[in-house]
């Protein structure tokens, strides 16, 4: 890992930037500038010397909410909060899960609300995770995962069951889903194949105790998990097809 040392610069933004909200072709242009000066000072082509505080205050103090949505209804306990949210991959709809076993399908650009499902899940709906511009996962405190169509929200595409507590974590990658949960199972399911009784084929990749959440790294190459305990686990080089045997006879010590 290399370690550079830089000066600090100042942006250059002046207050009455820093007070409103921006014009988002002028804040765009003050961005690319501050980018500019930014690498100008870590090439030492400036001999002026500012905090990395005082830079990134002028970065970020400029920035405002664009919109807030709100429950239309004036009723803030019919969805309850909002545990999470996801993006189609295209930007075109936003999806939210909520405390009250719904699901939320929102326009970015009119903030309004497209699509409901108020009875998504049978408790509380944890994680939305988008597979494609269509499809998307969700997984709830009732146990289950399910698969969505955002051209039929009315009732869900699947239901994945195999985790025997809360599911907390999910995760998509080549193809498959990689789920986590209360239970202490992190379970691969190939959603895109159904047996002969209508479920999805699924395995237990990795078993262990006082598991509370799991990630992977945005480049896919490592998997990381958390305990109640406090540890942290990062396993390096992670393969879908093959962690279940590079795991094997693991025992973890916390």
């Amino acid at each position: 890992m290399n370690i550079i040392n830089a000066k600090i610069c100042n942006p250059g933004l002046d207050d009455s930037v820093r007070k409103g909200l921006l014009n988002p072709y002028k804040w765009l242009s003050r961005r690319e500038r501050v980018g500019e000066l930014y690498s100008a000072c870590l090439m030492n082509y400036s001999g002026r010397s500012y905090s990395k505080a005082k830079f990134l205050k002028g970065l970020y103090g400029s920035f405002g909410h664009g919109a807030t949505w709100n429950n239309s209804s004036g009723n803030p306990y019919v969805y309850g909060a909002v545990f999470n949210f996801d993006f189609t991959p295209d930007g075109s709809a936003l999806v939210a899960a909520t405390e009250r076993r719904s699901i939320l399908v929102l326009d970015p650009l009119t903030h309004k609300i497209h699509q409901v499902n108020t009875a998504a899940h049978q408790d509380c709906v944890n994680v939305v995770k988008f597979l494609d511009n269509k499809l998307f996962a969700t997984c709830s405190d009732d146990r289950s995962v399910k698969i969505w169509d955002l051209r039929r929200m009315d009732k869900e595409a699947q239901t994945l069951t195999g985790h025997s507590n809360w599911v907390k974590n999910i995760e998509c990658i080549g193809g498959k889903l990689l789920t986590s949960g209360f239970d202490g199972n992190i379970i691969m399911w190939d959603y895109n194949e159904c047996t002969t009784n209508g479920e999805v084929p699924h395995k237990v990749l990795f078993q262990t105790r006082n598991l509370m959440r799991t990630a992977l790294s945005p480049d896919q190459s490592k998997l990381i998990m958390s305990t109640s305990s406090g540890y942290i686990m990062v396993v390096h080089d992670f393969d879908i097809n093959t962690i279940a045997d590079d795991l094997k006879g693991f025992k973890v010590s916390w």
